[in-house]
């Protein structure tokens, strides 16, 4: 069975109405999540100010801290550098699997079959998974003794 087609103004107008709605929920949320934790949204909103003049009272470098300041931009330097390299090296491995993957440019279709499981085994495991992986594999923790 067809369907009447919509005007603009009723497409439009049922769009409003769903928007509006889903703002009210989403008050009505924040509201009662307010209410049960006893959250005071103005006194917070007051007191943003008063927190950054502690800040920038708190938080001023003195001289000894400005000590510190060429060894943090040398690391800084380093991480940078670590990160470009590691950048590149992730896409000439990208380019080459995807070059092995591809079933046009695959030389065998073993390669291809073993790179598209590997990227499928890659794509499966968590984020989370995967940095306790690497983090233990590196020994950057307490508990990576491999």
């Amino acid at each position: 069975m067809p369907t009447k087609p919509q005007t603009p103004q009723q497409f439009f107008f049922k769009r409003r109405r769903r928007l509006t709605l889903v703002l009210i929920i989403l008050l009505a949320i924040y509201w009662l999540s307010m209410a049960f934790v006893n959250f005071q949204t103005w006194t917070s909103l007051i007191q943003v100010p008063a927190g950054l003049i502690w800040l920038f009272k708190n938080f001023i470098p003195t001289s000894q801290s400005i000590s510190y300041l060429g060894p943090i931009l040398f690391q800084l330097w380093r991480t940078l550098l670590v990160a470009i390299s590691s950048t590149i090296c992730a896409s000439l491995f990208g380019l080459l699997f995807a070059i092995l993957g591809a079933k046009p440019t695959a030389p065998a279709p073993i390669f291809r079959v073993i790179v598209r499981l590997g990227a499928s085994l890659m794509r499966n495991i968590p984020i989370v998974a995967w940095s306790m992986i690497l983090l233990f594999s590196f020994k950057q923790s307490d508990f990576g003794r491999l």
